[in-house]
This record gives C-alpha cells, sequence and structure tokens, in this order.
C-alpha cells in the first residue's frame, strides 16, 4: 500500500498537482508500516514549497537531512528557500555542504550557482565569481553575465559556443540603475 502511496505521489508531483501530490506523500511518511526514507519526506517538502509553505519546506528538507546529512537535493532544496527569504549566510552554508555532498556535475553546478547568487546579494563578487566559474567548469561550458545591482544576475550566459569572453572581471559587469 505504502509503495502505491508513493508511485501515485510521484505521478501527481510530475503532473504538478501538488495539493495531492503532498496528501500521498504525507500519507506514506506518516505511515507506520516501515522505514520512512529521506526521500519521501524530501519530495513532500518540494510539495510544501511548491505551494509556498515555507516552513513546512524547511522542516521536511531538515528531517531528509537529519536522516541523510550528505543529501544534496535536500541541502539544496532547503538553501533554496532561505535565498528566498533572503537568509544569504544560511543559504550558502547549504549550497557548499551540497556541493560538498554532490556526485554529479548537475549537483554540484546547481549548488553553486545559488550560492554565487548569494555571494553576489551580499556584495561578495569576487566569490560569486569564483563561484560561477566553478558551476561552469562543471558543466564544462563559459559564461559571461551581468549583475542587475540588486539580488540577481541580469544575464548569464552559460553556453559553450558563447566565443570570445572578455576577462573575468570584465565578465561580471555592475549595472547601479
Amino acid at each position: 500500500m505504502r509503495v502505491l502511496v508513493l508511485w501515485t505521489g510521484m505521478a501527481l508531483l510530475k503532473q504538478e498537482k501538488d495539493n495531492e501530490a503532498l496528501d500521498d506523500f504525507t500519507r506514506a511518511v506518516e505511515s507506520d508500516s516501515g522505514k520512512t526514507e529521506a526521500g519521501w519526506i524530501l519530495n513532500r517538502g518540494l510539495c510544501h514549497a511548491r505551494l509556498d509553505n515555507w516552513k513546512e519546506a524547511i522542516k521536511d528538507y531538515s528531517t531528509a537531512i537529519s536522516i541523510n546529512p550528505a543529501n544534496p537535493t535536500a541541502l539544496t532544496n532547503r538553501g533554496i528557500i532561505y535565498q528566498r527569504r533572503k537568509m544569504w549566510e544560511t543559504a550558502i552554508e547549504d549550497f557548499s555542504k551540497a556541493e560538498a555532498a554532490a556526485d554529479d556535475s548537475a549537483g554540484k553546478g546547481d549548488a553553486l550557482t545559488h550560492k554565487a547568487f548569494c555571494l553576489l546579494r551580499l556584495g561578495k563578487k569576487k566569490k560569486a565569481l569564483k563561484a560561477i566559474d566553478a558551476a561552469c567548469h562543471t558543466h564544462n561550458v563559459q559564461y559571461a553575465c551581468q549583475y542587475d545591482g540588486e539580488d540577481e544576475i541580469e544575464k548569464l550566459d552559460m553556453n559553450g559556443a558563447v566565443g570570445e569572453l572578455p576577462d573575468e572581471e570584465e565578465a561580471l559587469e555592475v549595472n547601479l540603475r
């Protein structure tokens, strides 16, 4: 029964039927018929995040991390919520842990890219450039970016065929509007 509920939850999650998926993941997590897996709680956290239930999402991601402290997806997802809540330092901590825990280039690259956004928000442009450069190397691409002066990179071209790029200092161009 529990496995069927989980598969149904995954199908609903893919269809972006987040409320229904949340119900299924909650039933599976709260079932007393065996061990609860971090992935189930992680998926429930994703449903909460999509529904803007930030506190519940953080709680689920934190529980998934307590089950598996080296879970790069849970760390990155929780970091994204902290990033959206402008908790830059806390987000950077999660992204750094996710980067270290990820065993694939996509996981490392995602964590590094989000970390760069937070570093930019804190005014740490050189560290942000270093993180963007590392993210691009994990994906084997080149980059050029322009910072908007707020909390986002206005233009980030991570395309292997971008041609001649400016040096790193010129690649991060601050536009103070």
